[in-house]
């Protein structure tokens, strides 16, 4: 019959003699000096509670608003809000307001230093919003319609021409071939991916015509790569 485990450890250990006493004197000492010196390893940033079901008013999400905003939390050592900096707009003075509250009532954690005392610090808090998005009460990708895309691809549009920010899903539909090949191994060369952004971009275009004629329609069954794209969807 094998052995329990630890059943041939016990009589090794009594073999063992106890260590002198000058030697436990002696790492009892080394053992004061290592401690303190792990302990002030190890400073950490402030930090907030995850924030969900980030909401807007109906007005903006009847309008198409969608997009994140990034506020800049400054915590004092209490751990509470001392003040709120815009960092990044989300070009909707809807989504910026309504971040804006989210921030201001959400719990914070002070830093602390090398020593482990909790000092100031700031932390960033971005929140988004999107009728597609899991984590926004909209229902999420799996019950978002063709007139919700139309809607929201092209407030987004309007609201942030002349930047590079790309509309997420169109993005996403964009970059599928290419995520594709990466789950396969196989890297693309820059030329690669530049005529499969052009084609994509032309397919894009293709699907909010279709969209368009079927406002009624899951986006999603509008989509070849269906159950793929909602992954990488539901995965951001």
């Amino acid at each position: 019959m094998t052995p329990k485990r630890g059943a041939l450890l016990f009589p090794l250990l009594g073999l063992i003699s106890p260590m002198p006493a000058v030697a436990q004197d002696a790492a009892a000492e080394r053992t004061e000096l290592v401690v303190p010196a792990l302990q002030r390893s190890h400073p950490s940033a402030a930090r907030f509670a995850r924030i969900s079901d980030f909401d807007i008013p109906q007005d903006a999400k009847d309008e198409g608003h969608n997009g994140s905003v990034t506020w800049t939390a400054e915590i004092g050592a209490d751990g509470k809000l001392v003040d709120l900096v815009l960092k990044r707009s989300s070009n909707s003075a809807a989504i910026d307001e309504a971040g804006r509250q989210r921030a201001a009532g959400a719990s914070y954690f002070p830093a602390t230093d090398r020593d482990g005392s909790k000092v100031s610090g700031t932390v960033d808090v971005r929140l988004e919003y999107a009728r597609w998005d899991k984590d926004s009460p909209g229902g999420g990708i799996d019950t978002y319609l063709c007139s919700d895309l139309n809607r929201e691809a092209g407030w987004f549009a309007t609201a942030n021409a002349g930047t590079t920010k790309i509309f997420a899903l169109e993005n996403f539909f964009v970059s599928l071939p290419s995520l594709a090949a990466m789950e396969q191994g196989t890297i693309w060369s820059r030329a690669e991916r530049e005529a499969s952004k052009k084609m994509r971009g032309k397919e894009w275009k293709n699907l909010l015509r279709a969209c368009g004629k079927r406002p009624d329609a899951l986006m999603l069954d509008m989509v070849k790569e269906r159950e793929f794209y909602r992954m990488v969807v539901q995965s951001f």
